[in-house]
């Protein structure tokens, strides 16, 4: 269930947001296009161990109201310029490029001038997921409880991402 956040924790979400919308369309990469862009609405009901996403129709962001209590800095300096990124290859080339293609590399790095990271390494202990073990041939990897039902059930198999060996319950 998604906690409350101070309206001061929101505030500073929403000016980071505002200051990274009024750089991008300043920026001589996106200049010319700036005005088909829209700033997206920030919300913090973000569920599960993702640290934010966009929805790109509805131009909305979604952050993780607990991960980013917690990470606070992170999310001012990284999630909220990679969720704004996902927005802006939206509304400037639609749905014909990559998710993490080259066009949102490009904002990432030539507007942001941030390295774009594709997936956070935060600490989600906090968020109170129970998780199970299973193992392969290099590693033990922790699985969901949805997907540890799933195993049980015999309705999915997961492979390591490393090695390609099936994942077995330690």
């Amino acid at each position: 269930m998604p906690i409350s956040l101070p309206s001061d924790i929101q505030f500073q979400a929403t000016k980071k947001l505002n200051e990274l919308f009024k750089l991008a369309i300043s920026s001589p990469l996106i200049k010319r296009k700036w005005k088909k862009l829209v700033l997206p609405v920030l919300l913090f009901n973000q569920r599960g161990k993702i640290a934010g996403s966009a929805r790109l129709r509805d131009n909305v962001i979604k952050l993780n109201a607990t991960l980013y209590l917690h990470n606070q800095t992170y999310f001012l300096n990284q999630v909220i310029a990679h969720e704004l990124a996902h927005i802006l290859v939206y509304q400037l080339y639609g749905t014909r490029v990559k998710p993490h293609g080259i066009e949102w590399q490009q904002i990432m790095l030539n507007v942001f001038s941030l390295q774009p990271d594709v997936t956070h390494q935060l600490d989600t202990s906090v968020l109170g997921y129970k998780t199970y073990p299973y193992s392969c041939n290099c590693q033990v990897v922790e699985l969901s409880q949805t997907r540890h039902n799933k195993v049980q059930r015999q309705t999915q198999q997961y492979k390591c991402r490393k090695c390609g060996v099936m994942l077995k319950l330690v």
